[in-house]
């Protein structure tokens, strides 16, 4: 599941579409991360992401399916680069364990 939200207005289809704003670049990471750890629906993985300016922070966790153990990384980069840290930061969280959580959760 994706989901965006803003700290002011609404977003129109239109607009999350647009190659080039920060929703299109948000949904790039977010697909090259999940992609990248082989996620879905049926594995506890999460994030949440700030841009600021044209600088993306995400912080993201792959969690047991019980909740107690989790392993938890952060990117920030150019915008521009969003696959690059979705991809990166899936890579950290493996290293980091994630792996394994995601295997058990998939036994499940």
């Amino acid at each position: 599941m994706l989901q965006f939200g803003r700290n002011h207005g609404q977003i129109d289809a239109a607009e999350f579409l647009d190659p080039t704003g920060n929703e299109w670049h948000l949904a790039q990471w977010e697909r090259a991360f999940l992609s990248a750890l082989r996620g879905g629906c049926s594995v506890p993985v999460g994030g949440h992401a700030v841009i600021e300016g044209d600088r993306l922070t995400f912080d993201g966790v792959v969690l047991s399916v019980d909740g107690v153990d989790q392993v938890r990384g952060q990117v920030t980069g150019d915008l521009a680069d969003a696959v690059r840290l979705g991809n990166d930061l899936a890579a950290r969280l493996v290293e980091g364990g994630a792996q394994d959580l995601l295997e058990a959760a998939r036994a499940e």
